[in-house]
């Protein structure tokens, strides 16, 4: 995956608090798009993991 300048989700929910539904749901459907589409055989090749 290509790293994109900005700010963390931790870095944001520490500045600003808990995010509105709205917006929560803005960043969920970044992370799905941002996913490879399924492989033929049913199973997801792809890992996420948090920053360490």
């Amino acid at each position: 995956m290509k790293a994109v300048d900005g700010m963390s989700l931790k870095a944001v929910l520490a500045e600003s608090g808990p995010l509105a539904p709205e917006v929560a749901l803005a960043v969920l459907k970044g992370l799905l798009l941002a996913l490879p589409p399924r492989t033929t055989s049913g199973s997801s090749t792809a890992t996420t993991s948090p920053p360490t």
